[in-house]
């Protein structure tokens, strides 16, 4: 869903208030894959770029703005991929559940 957003984003001449929804959509799942929440994701994406919720953003803040996103969703996955790839070992040797504290590592925002 992530991808399908952010091509309609980028590469479509989409009216600003479709692109606006499809940024807001590619940030939400992004919240829902990283656990963060929407409402500090999208205020932290406007710091960066100029926008607020007073503020829409136009078009090359958006562009900048999912950009930026896409680029911590990778180094998200491939930390997640990291941590599949630990959890395979483990349960070959027995542990079928991850601890509490992987849970936390995992969704720690150091990917940022």
């Amino acid at each position: 869903m992530f991808n399908t957003a952010y091509r309609h984003i980028l590469f479509s001449d989409l009216p600003e208030p479709i692109r606006y929804y499809k940024f807001r959509h590619c940030v939400e799942w992004y919240c829902w894959l990283t656990r963060q929440k929407f409402h500090e994701t999208y205020l932290r994406l406007g710091e960066k770029y100029g926008f607020d919720s007073e503020r829409k953003p136009d078009r090359l803040q958006i562009v900048k703005a999912v950009n930026y996103l896409k680029d911590e969703r990778e180094a998200f996955l491939e930390k997640l991929h990291e941590f599949q790839a630990t959890r395979r070992e483990q349960k070959v040797k027995g542990r079928r559940v991850p601890s509490k504290k992987q849970i936390e590592e995992l969704y720690s925002p150091d990917w940022i």
